[in-house]
């Protein structure tokens, strides 16, 4: 039996059904493709401390304030892509470790935002170091071209994916 983290296969034909479409096809490798990578580098239960004492979810929120601090609840909420009520919860845990403190917000003095402390910036660049490593070597058995075509493709794919599905209107 293969490990959850063995190479994906396309999955075979079912007997007696049409050939499918190229494009569903394509996507059924895409899907196969990227739950592998997903599962080879995201392999750790989500909740679970795995870089220094911080959850990934928790790292993404740590990114967001160092990088786009300071910054307001909602707009970690919309960044990452949750509800405010989950990114408050971790901009709390943040917080209670001493990563991400609130203030002021310097556009809006009525507005709260959440900026990194000193250790959570120094945290934040700890991880970044550490992940810039791990994908270095990823690519290292890549030709040159390749690695450079590789964020390029990435990105295109990301923002595919981020469009909202076309809805059909209603008749």
């Amino acid at each position: 039996m293969p490990s959850p983290l063995s190479s994906p296969r396309p999955a075979p034909r079912p007997r007696g059904r049409r050939e499918t479409s190229r494009p569903a096809r394509d996507g059924d490798e895409l899907y196969a493709a990227l739950s592998y990578l997903l599962r080879s580098f995201q392999s750790r239960d989500r909740e679970k401390p795995c870089y220094f004492d911080l959850s990934i979810g928790e790292c993404h929120a740590l990114e967001a304030v160092v990088r786009k601090g300071p910054i307001r609840v909602g707009d970690l909420a919309a960044s990452l892509r949750l509800d405010k009520s989950g990114a408050s919860r971790m901009a709390r845990s943040l917080e209670n470790r001493g990563y991400v403190k609130r203030g002021r917000h310097p556009g809006d003095g009525r507005a709260v935002a959440l900026s990194a402390t000193a250790s959570g910036a120094q945290l934040e660049a700890r991880i970044q170091k550490s992940l810039r490593r791990r994908y270095e070597r990823a690519v290292r058995g890549f030709g040159s071209e390749t690695r450079r075509a590789l964020p390029r493709a990435l990105r295109a794919l990301a923002d595919a994916a981020a469009r909202p599905d076309e809805v059909p209107p209603r008749k």
